[in-house]
């Protein structure tokens, strides 16, 4: 009876401990799970902060590249200016831009219905007969995500050759020394591509080339 009674208080016992066990072992669960969402919560907050500075970063690198095609571009000006050697400034400063031809490169992006992907539509504004701008052409880049990478290559090569030619048939005829091209786009458009940016640049400076004129480019977030 004594050795039964004593196997009856060992088995209670043994349920007391396996309870405060199980509650030790769900107080722990508990603390490591609050822990381990302190810790997601933080790694997020340090992923935000990364991403933060590497646009500032990025947003530095690019203030820095314009801050020197601005010294560049004003260097060349006063060559230009120069050339006409006046010692009046506001006189040199007229004669200058009176050969200033500015053009409007304006970037805006769609999805085409029958690719169903995005594509760049560049609207080309110029000042015609009258201090208004207004589109005299547009270009179409195509962002076309089924192309494989010897395909993409060779519609960059023909978008920037027929760019080029569009630019070229538009200001053959214009006088004047200087270009200046203003791309304005949404900064906020994530289907604004770099390879827009790279077509758009290398028709410039093709046309430069081809026409035999200064051309300079400025852009513009919106």
């Amino acid at each position: 009876m004594k050795k039964r009674n004593l196997i009856l208080d060992f088995t209670s016992l043994l349920d007391v401990i396996m309870i405060i066990l199980f509650a030790v072992l769900s107080q722990q669960k508990g603390a490591f799970n609050e822990q381990t969402k302190q810790l997601e919560n933080v790694q997020e907050q340090y992923e935000s902060q990364i991403e933060v500075y590497e646009e500032l970063a990025s947003e530095n690198i690019e203030l820095t590249d314009r801050i020197s095609e601005l010294e560049e571009e004003t260097k060349e000006l006063r060559y230009a200016a120069g050339r006409y050697g006046s010692t009046d400034r506001e006189q040199t400063y007229d004669d200058v831009m009176g050969e200033l031809i500015t053009i409007k490169l304006l970037i805006g992006t769609h999805i085409n219905e029958n690719t169903n992907s995005s594509e760049a539509e560049i609207s080309v504004f110029m000042k015609e007969n009258s201090d208004e701008e207004i589109v005299v052409d547009k270009f179409v880049i195509s962002h076309d995500t089924g192309l494989d990478d010897e395909q993409r290559k060779q519609a960059i090569s023909k978008a920037k050759n027929d760019f080029t030619n569009t630019l070229y048939e538009l200001l053959l005829e214009r006088e004047g020394e200087l270009f200046l091209f203003t791309i304005e786009y949404n900064y906020d458009d994530p289907a604004v591509s770099s390879k827009d940016f790279e077509i758009i640049e290398y028709s410039i400076n093709e046309l430069g080339r081809k026409l035999d004129k200064k051309c300079y480019i400025e852009k513009v977030k919106k």
